[in-house]
């Protein structure tokens, strides 16, 4: 039958208000058997209830038997650079498979709802009690009702901010539910924690961190209770955590997300927030080595540290994240940790190419700030180079030709002449690059005026009268070679039509 007719008749048949009523009552057993039961019965009046509340709700079967197993390793999808704006929730512009995916409601849903006695609100929570249900394992079926679940929250959030925002009438006459209702709810942390960093179905964890930030940018001062649950569970997450990546993520988007970071009440709340995520981070990469940490752990926690470092370099002064130390922290403790007497098993933290990149990611992260930061970094690189040398010499008699140029010489030429072929290869490969060759064929170049002379010595030009060139096209001035300075490879040469006080220049 036509699907709008069939709704409005099994509401207008008091059917909705009966299945909705039993969707609110019902408890879950413990026991398996009755437990399996009563959770096929929530997940069909579940699925009833979103096919009369949101307009683009395709019905499905729920299957009961096929396993939700977990991807080896896949990284979420990145959201939109235009997300998110000052006064709205995040948009969620993603591929109809995604299960970021939400589900446009009815325009009469609220009324619909308060017809049968039943508000938003109450909704919302008891959403979130079988959510967390069917995430315990107590209602015996797969995952399905809980995607089902997660999807209704997330609709009913965006619902509440274009509601606030657009028509305040509606929202006077039939109350929706309020985001701030998943920090107020007993059940709230583990609702949002336990769901987003511990189930083993990505597609669920991928939605509860859709849930996050669509919240966070519905209602702006949940920030600071979601940083403050995921930066605790990172105190206690196992070093071998697989199913850490979504906290991580959730993490760096309500960094990223510039809305979300000027709705906190003061800047310094903000640095309050970065520095605990600070001290969190260090205490479990720094304290011990970080060498019972896995590949996911390393990875995500650095590239939270290079998120902090990028936004607000400040916020980490006089921790173990100041710019000062933090280079030489991943050098040392990440990179190029090395065994020891103490600890002869001792390895570096970033052994895979996900954490070695993250790691180098917090290094460029600190040298981009500030000039000042950049030569702290060359010159730890500087320090790593001649703490190695004499080891390196000593033991396996490897030279480290790391010489700075000596100031008297005009050129730099190779030691080793046999590496000229590999210089003049490099120098070929550069100048094969579209944009590099481009570079310097577009280069201006300005040739000097040549004036019939005998050709003479540096120190036999003394006396002689020379015609100088200024840059910039300013004209030439005459002038009498006075000297020559053999350790600059500069002669002194005094200026004939210019004021005594300044006659005199020194000139390559």
């Amino acid at each position: 039958p036509d699907l709008k007719q069939f709704r409005q008749a099994f509401m207008a048949s008091g059917g909705f208000g009966r299945v909705l009523g039993f969707f609110m009552v019902t408890k879950q057993e413990a026991s398996l058997s009755s437990g399996a039961v009563e959770g096929m019965s929530l997940g069909y009046a579940l699925r009833i209830i979103r096919l009369c509340l949101f307009s683009s709700y395709k019905p499905d079967v729920i299957d009961t038997t096929a396993p939700m197993l977990p991807p080896s390793h896949q990284n979420l999808p990145p959201l939109p650079p235009d997300v998110s704006s000052s006064d709205g929730p995040v948009a969620m512009d993603v591929d109809q498979k995604s299960p970021l995916k939400h589900e446009a409601m009815h325009d009469d849903a609220t009324e619909v709802l308060s017809r049968v006695g039943v508000q938003s609100n109450q909704l919302l929570v008891r959403l979130v009690e079988i959510a967390l249900s069917a995430h315990d394992g107590l209602l015996g079926i797969n995952g399905e009702v809980l995607v089902d679940a997660l999807r209704s929250v997330m609709s009913l959030i965006l619902l509440h901010h274009s509601n606030r925002s657009v028509n305040q009438t509606t929202v006077d006459s039939a109350p929706v539910a309020d985001p701030l209702l998943l920090t107020a709810s007993p059940l709230a942390e583990r609702f949002a924690v336990s769901i987003l960093v511990l189930n083993l179905d990505y597609k669920v964890r991928q939605l509860m961190g859709g849930v996050l930030i669509t919240s966070c940018g519905a209602h702006p001062q949940m920030v600071p209770t979601i940083f403050e649950w995921l930066t605790r569970r990172i105190q206690d997450l196992p070093g071998d955590c697989t199913t850490c990546e979504t906290c991580f993520y959730v993490l760096e988007q309500l960094l990223e997300q510039t809305s979300l970071a000027t709705h906190l009440d003061s800047k310094e709340k903000r640095s309050v927030i970065l520095q605990s995520l600070a001290a969190v981070i260090v205490q479990r990469i720094t304290v011990s080595g970080g060498a019972s940490l896995g590949e996911d752990m390393v990875s995500g926690m650095l590239n939270l540290v290079r998120v902090v470092l990028a936004i607000d370099l400040s916020a980490t002064k006089g921790t173990a994240l100041a710019a000062d130390v933090v280079v030489r922290k991943v050098y040392m403790d990440l990179l190029l940790a090395l065994p020891t007497r103490e600890s002869p098993v001792h390895s570096p933290p970033c052994g895979g190419l996900d954490s070695t990149v993250a790691a180098f990611k917090v290094v460029e992260a600190v040298a981009a700030q500030h000039p000042v930061h950049l030569k702290q970094t060359i010159g730890q690189l500087s320090a790593l180079i001649d703490d190695a040398r004499d080891s390196l010499t000593h033991r396996w008699n490897l030279k480290c030709s790391f010489d700075a140029k000596p100031p008297n010489m005009r050129f730099v030429g190779l030691r080793n002449q046999g590496c000229t072929c590999y210089m003049n290869a490099t120098l070929q490969q550069l100048f094969m690059i579209p944009r590099v060759c481009s570079a310097l064929l577009e280069a201006k170049i300005r040739y000097p005026r040549k004036i019939g002379c005998d050709k003479l010595a540096e120190d036999q030009a003394e006396g002689h009268l020379v015609l100088l060139e200024r840059e910039g096209n300013s004209g030439s001035v005459v002038g009498r070679v006075v000297s020559w300075n053999a350790e600059d490879l500069t002669h002194t040469v005094e200026i004939l039509d210019t004021p005594p006080a300044s006659a005199y220049e020194s000139v390559s």
